[in-house]
């Protein structure tokens, strides 16, 4: 009788091993043989002493748990996939599969709000590895998800609508919509909103080819909102006062709207502030603030 094969030694020869277990349909045996295989590469990784080396088998470790995840995701097994993603994009965060694979099983699970965090991290940490096509792809089948996300207030879903409205992925491009929905996100710490945003604020949040009467409106649905204490319309107008755009410009008015607005925990309308009282001497003089 012919002996059997024998069994790999190291985790390359794990991962091989399972990625041949895999394309023949063999799910189980290739979710044992990625077990090993991240056991074995635990192990060879305490052993290396060049940086180089720890970090190609980072990247292999990474690889190992990422498989296993597809597998477990195929079994239907999504906690555990979700936890292997988490550990793969730890030791590589430009697996733009882990991330994919992670998103996935959270959708899945109806975890909405941590599929949208998992996502925004790989469109962050892995914008330009191989595969992050796959990522906008992604983001753009789950605009309705975002949009539940984002009604409830969770940064990243925000982040991730605007960015939708930003770039026209799965709804069409509105920038108006984009800095609503960015600017959120901003306000709760997500930095990459913020780097977006940044640029976008030295216009006014509305087309520039929207009709007068449009502006016109947009600007009375701002005043009295403003007046009600809502922070995003009292940060709006107080853009336009400072630009002079649809207003009379009017630097004291729009100082005292971005103060009001910063008082509600508005972050835009606060870092503007602290940028003015830094850079423009008549700031203070216009402002106690």
């Amino acid at each position: 009788m012919p002996s059997a094969a024998a069994s790999p030694t190291t985790a390359l020869g794990w991962k091989q091993e399972g990625n041949a277990h895999l394309k023949s349909g063999d799910k189980e045996a290739a979710l044992q043989s990625y077990t090993e295989g991240i056991l074995s590469a635990r192990k060879e990784l305490i052993a290396l002493d060049s940086d180089e080396a720890m970090l190609l088998q980072s990247v292999l470790l990474s690889q190992l748990c990422s498989n296993r995840a597809h597998v477990l995701l195929i079994l239907g097994r999504l906690p555990e996939a979700i936890k292997d993603c988490r550990q793969a994009v730890d030791f590589d965060p430009l697996n733009c599969k882990a991330y994919w694979r992670g998103t996935t099983a959270a959708l899945k699970l109806e975890k909405n709000g941590a599929a949208a965090d998992f996502l925004r991290r790989g469109l962050r940490d892995a914008q330009d590895a191989e595969g992050s096509t796959a990522l906008i792809e992604l983001l753009g089948k789950s605009v309705d998800v975002w949009e539940t996300v984002a009604a409830r207030r969770i940064a990243p879903g925000e982040y991730l609508l605007g960015l939708c409205y930003l770039r026209g992925y799965g709804v069409e491009a509105d920038l108006a919509k984009a800095k609503e929905f960015l600017k959120k996100a901003a306000d709760q710490g997500v930095e990459e909103a913020s780097a977006l945003l940044k640029p976008m604020l030295e216009e006014l949040i509305f087309l520039p080819h929207a009709e007068e009467t449009s502006r016109d409106r947009m600007f009375e649905d701002w005043a009295q909102a403003a007046a009600e204490g809502d922070a995003d319309a009292q940060f709006n107008l107080g853009l336009a006062y400072m630009k002079g755009e649809g207003v009379e410009k009017n630097q004291q008015k729009g100082l005292e709207l971005w103060k009001m607005a910063a008082e509600q925990g508005d972050q835009m309308a606060l870092r503007n502030l602290e940028a003015l009282m830094n850079e423009t001497p008549n700031a203070k003089t216009c402002l106690s603030y």
